[in-house]
Parts: structure tokens; sequence; C-alpha cells
């Protein structure tokens, strides 16, 4: 077989000839078309590699960053193409595809490009359509499979949640996928705030808050660097962080002078920077966020639109750990249709955390009380040989 070099290192290799342990460089397609990391990636498994098979004829190897040689990819038997083994495979390539679009995105905002919205619009168009036939499927894989960096991942809650949300409304495709779009876009604006001030573990001061309170207007300024921005996106980004009370920001606005796409974003955004460990603040269950949400729906949030998320997303929404009232802990796996309260729950350890004998098995509630509480992620202690094999149980038992 010929090779190519590039970058002087480069070897391009049938993806026949891959072997596990190769660094994967660069790939025959736009890395957008894939759920693959822009920079490359480390062959470890077979199942790695077969799926590497269903997107690629050839890829590039480098031989440095690898601990399997590619020099001699000749001489190395084939691997055959397998089916896969894993159930979510596909919708989990969709949402790391729409990860890598997101951090494209926010680069090109980093240099101070036009933001690429007709990629972002078309990589969030299959997740919006698997959000209307397999919610539990996204919403699990945003809980336990996701790898991404906070502020793509905020991207990716807001962007999920927010188009579930506007779905359930009884929004049209088109409409739901604005709001999925605006949901991805929202914070796009830290991006111009110090990241000294992001990262800052205390409480802010007023010169470092008005810092914060800027990315607003300027993520507005960024998305409108694309043509045919959505007026959805538009008022969901300016206006996510009004309040109905007048004491949110930019603008102070109150009540019906805040759009609707603005309500919802402004619901979508707090729910989801609860739940999610922060610098400033430690996670929040994500049944005591909706909580938190309920205190304040008379005075910052639109009660209604409140009411109709949580039963959207369900009392104990499917991705969040909680712990029953006889110990055991486990992970919400799906909702039961129009019983918000009564969750399937993958069980994962028993009150002592040790594994269980049966993990692929999906235990739903009898009783209100029968979950005692929700949990928030890493603030208990749960070996990774007993997570891993249970969490991928449940990923194939739902």
């Amino acid at each position: 077989m010929g090779t190519r070099l590039l970058d002087d290192r480069l070897v391009r290799t049938a993806c026949a000839d891959l072997q596990p342990g190769m660094f994967v460089a660069v790939l025959d397609r736009c890395w957008l078309q894939t759920p693959y990391p822009p920079g490359g990636f480390l062959l470890r498994t077979l199942e790695q590699l077969r799926e590497l098979q269903r997107h690629c004829a050839h890829v590039y190897v480098d031989p440095a960053r690898g601990t399997s040689s590619a020099k001699n990819v000749a001489s190395l038997a084939p691997v055959a193409a397998a089916p896969a083994t894993d159930p979510l495979a596909g919708t989990r390539g969709q949402l790391q595809a729409l990860a890598a679009g997101v951090e494209a995105a926010f680069r090109a905002g980093r240099d101070g490009e036009e933001l690429p919205l007709a990629q972002l619009t078309e990589l969030a168009s299959p997740v919006l359509a698997s959000l209307r036939s397999e919610p539990d499927a996204v919403l699990w894989l945003l809980g336990t499979g996701l790898k991404a960096g906070h502020l793509p991942r905020r991207a990716l809650g807001t962007g999920i949640l927010l188009g579930l949300f506007a779905q359930r409304l009884g929004h049209g495709a088109t409409d739901a996928l604005d709001l999925m779009l605006a949901g991805l876009l929202l914070d796009v604006g830290k991006l111009a705030v110090p990241v000294t001030i992001l990262a800052k573990p205390g409480r802010l001061n007023d010169s470092e808050q008005a810092f914060i309170r800027r990315h607003v207007r300027r993520g507005l300024y960024l998305a409108r660097t694309a043509p045919d921005l959505p007026a959805a996106v538009e008022e969901a980004i300016i206006g996510h962080h009004e309040r109905l009370d007048g004491s949110g920001y930019p603008r102070g606005c109150r009540s019906a002078d805040i759009p609707a796409a603005a309500r919802m974003a402004a619901i979508v955004d707090a729910y989801d920077a609860l739940t999610l460990e922060r610098r400033y603040a430690h996670a929040v269950p994500a049944h005591n966020a909706l909580r938190v949400l309920d205190d304040e729906s008379r005075t910052k949030f639109d009660a209604a639109l409140l009411q109709f998320f949580a039963h959207v997303v369900g009392a104990w929404p499917t991705g969040s750990w909680v712990q029953l009232d006889d110990g055991r802990i486990g992970i919400v796996r799906a909702q039961t249709p129009d019983e918000p309260q009564r969750p399937r729950v993958a069980l994962v350890s028993d009150s002592a955390g040790r594994p269980l004998p049966h993990p692929a098995r999906l235990w739903t509630p009898l009783r209100r009380g029968d979950i005692l509480r929700g949990l928030a992620p890493g603030h208990f202690r749960l070996p990774k040989a007993i997570v891993g094999p249970a969490l991928a149980a449940a990923a194939a038992a739902a």
C-alpha cells in the first residue's frame, strides 16, 4: 500500500489496516461530520476502531504520538467491520458531532470570525430529531456520557433542554430548531470575559460583575456576525438574564416586556447552571434545582412556563443521581410517561457502596417517598469499577 506523508510525519492509512494504539491525526473528511475531537485521538479499543471504519475510508496516523507503529501497516491483519454493540451509538455520535461544532463556533468567535451558524444548525437538526423520538437517550448521554469543557457543556445543556422544551410546548420543527440554536449560543459572549474572572472561586466585586454582565450584549454581537440570524435567537440571547421583577440585566425588562423565547431561556439557563459544578458554587441535584427555581417563580421566572418545564424533565430528571429510602444509589435512566414522580432508575450500588447483582434491571418507585433525595455528581464516592458496568448495562436495558 502506498503512503503519503503530511507534515513530514503523518502516514496515510486505510481504516481496514488500523490497529489499537495508533494515533489518528487527520481524517478523510471534515471532523464536524464525525463524532471525533478535531485535535485527533488515540485508538484504544476494537470498538473504537470499528466505529471509525463506519465513518472513514482512510485516515492519517501520527507514528510519534501512538503506541503502535503505522509505518508497516500493509503487513498488519485487517480488522473486519462489525455491527455496533452500543445501542446508543447513533445518538452518541450526534452529540459528539454537535459538541465539536460548538467548540468550532467558539473558536471562530474567539478569533473574531463569523459564527458558523449554518453548520451549527445542520449538526443540531439530528439531535433535535432524536429529542423527539428518544428524549431519554439524549438526556441520559448528556448526563453520563458526554465529555466537554465547561463552556461547551453549558452550551449543549441549554441547547438540548431548550430544544426539548420548545418541542413539548408545541413549537414547529423550525421554531424548535431556532430555540435550540439559541440555547447553544446563550453564553457565547463569555468568550470576551477574562478567564481570571470566569475562574474566580470567590465572590465577584462590582467591576468583575460588570464584566460578566457584558457577556449578554457581546454574545448578541457575536451571533449577529452570522447572516440571517433568527429573531428567537436574538431574543433569547439578549433576554436570558432578564427577570420578571425587573432585577435582571442588561435592560432590566419586566414581565410581559420579556419575550417568550427569553423567558424560556432564563429557566433553562438557570436550571442547567445550578446542576453543574462551578468555581464559585457546588452543583445542586437536579430535583433540588427545580425546587430552587420554583421558589422564585413568582418574582423571577414565568410560573406557567416553569411548571411545564418541570413536567417535561420530570421531578427526577433523566441522567440525575438519586438515593432510595433504603440507601441504594442509582441514576435515572428514563421517564415514565405522564408520571413525573415515577422515573425508571438504573440501580448502581447498595447502601454500603457495593455493586448490585443485577445492574441491568431498571427500578420504578411505587410510592412518592421511595426516592429519598437527589445527589449532586461528585458529592458522593463510588468506585469506577462499579459505576462503569452499571451505566453500560443501563444504557442497553431501557
